[in-house]
């Protein structure tokens, strides 16, 4: 529109109306950038934009691609950017060789600030205690040489008795660890899991994420409410959750999804994904506030294994609010409970405890729900040496909410006593037939 006004008459008028219009444009927040062609941009460090954190400080515009160099380590908190229907905001790899890693954890290593805590009690079977100042809200987990051992978190120094016992003062932000010696002579790698999401979305809509591996984050892989038109395809997500969430009857509860969906989401697509090693749930979509809308959801052909609660969870407590659509179709699971988060001490009240370590968790759905569909999945063994099967449902629900559950064609290997349970306003039945169990919903 500028540019015809400026074609039509005198270079003066044309040159006063671009002015007027660019200072009001500024005035409601916007610029030229907003108004220039979609962009490629490549990170690495050889290049301009190095770091996430110069990718989050670009002005992104619909159609603008983030390609992420194959074979390099980024670290932080990458917040995603809008596009639109006709023109997503795209986040991928380029190159050759492994996935770009996005980690939401710092070096423990490269950043030596290690110290010995002076206050430590000296206990040659023990070791000492050490201190470094990390500044988050909470460090849910500690990754040692490339996961093959784990910190164990604690509430309190005194409860820290054994090598690996860790405890993080979230009011003075201080890591305290008990190692038989100095960390960076023990350990060759030292990961330190800050409690933020590695990709984080909040009000964001029409984003596609390819390609790339999310790692080592105390809270989510991918998280954030308000979204709608998101696409995540072909992403590796590893080693996310921990950190502190509430207190329940006194004692700390963790939390941390591999990918969750929050509040408003609409539109969604999660395909191709291999998600393992999450503190609580592979994938979710849930909320606790006034009111839920959660429709056309779809995750399908994933791989999800060791995900200490569920592979997938859905939680809407509000009742107001919608659930329709969302879909779990053609994924495998495997190792509901399993993997590092059984490591830790966790804290669960007796309906939760039922919940932990089946495959699909379904909790508290207050919210009307048309076409919740389980399907054509693979469910693979669960931690349960008891027989509890890979379905939970806890429907403490009223009238007509959970009725649009529909769960059916799905394989189940494993020696289950029990393939589903039903906790339903206190009472617990145990389906021990799947034909009869599918059938029903």
């Amino acid at each position: 529109m500028i540019a015809k006004y400026y074609n039509i008459g005198p270079k003066i008028i044309g040159s006063i109306c671009l002015l007027m219009t660019l200072i009001v444009l500024t005035a409601c927040g916007y610029s030229q950038e907003s108004y220039r062609d979609p962009t490629s941009f490549y990170v690495s460090k050889d290049n301009e934009v190095k770091t996430i954190a110069d990718v989050n400080a670009l002005e992104l515009v619909p159609g603008d691609k983030v390609y992420f160099n194959r074979g390099e380590i980024f670290r932080g908190n990458l917040i995603a950017s809008s596009g639109t229907v006709e023109a997503n905001v795209y986040y991928g790899a380029y190159g050759d060789g492994e996935k770009p890693q996005l980690l939401g954890s710092i070096d423990g290593v490269a950043m030596d600030r290690w110290q010995v805590y002076e206050d430590a009690r000296v206990n040659e079977s023990l070791g000492l205690v050490y201190q470094y100042e990390v500044e988050t809200k909470d460090v849910g987990n500690i990754i040692f040489d490339g996961a093959t051992d784990f910190g164990v978190k604690k509430w309190t120094l005194d409860q820290m008795v054994k090598h690996g016992d860790y405890y993080y003062d979230r009011d003075e932000q201080i890591l305290y660890l008990l190692s038989e010696t100095h960390p960076i002579s023990h350990y060759e790698e030292i990961e330190i899991a800050l409690e933020e999401a590695v990709i984080e979305e909040y009000n964001t809509s029409h984003v596609t994420y390819e390609d790339l591996s999310l790692k080592y984050s105390s809270g989510h892989g991918i998280g954030g409410g308000l979204t709608e038109g998101i696409t995540v395809r072909n992403l590796d997500i590893s080693y996310i959750g921990g950190a502190f969430l509430h207190e329940m009857a006194g004692e700390p509860v963790r939390y941390g999804n591999g990918i969750e969906f929050w509040s408003y989401a609409k539109n969604n697509l999660v395909e191709g994904c291999t998600i393992y090693e999450i503190f609580d749930t592979g994938v979710t979509n849930q909320n606790n506030g006034k009111k839920a809308y959660h429709e056309n959801i779809i995750y399908r052909d994933n791989t999800i294994t060791n995900c200490g609660m569920a592979s997938f969870e859905v939680d809407n407590q509000p009742s107001k609010g919608l659930i329709r659509d969302v879909i779990f179709e053609n994924n495998i699971c495997r190792g509901a409970g399993g993997g590092w988060a059984a490591t830790q001490d966790r804290f669960f009240d007796e309906n939760q405890n039922l919940g932990l370590g089946h495959h699909v968790t379904v909790f508290y759905i207050n919210t009307p729900t048309d076409n919740l569909i389980i399907r054509n999945n693979v469910f693979e063994d669960t931690v349960h040496d008891d027989g509890l099967g890979s379905m939970y449902l806890f429907n403490d629900i009223e009238d007509e909410s959970g009725k649009g559950i529909k769960i059916y064609d799905n394989e189940y290997n494993s020696n289950y006593d029990h393939f589903a349970i039903i906790a339903y306003k206190g009472d617990v039945t145990y389906l021990d037939d799947i034909e009869a169990f599918e059938s029903n919903y």
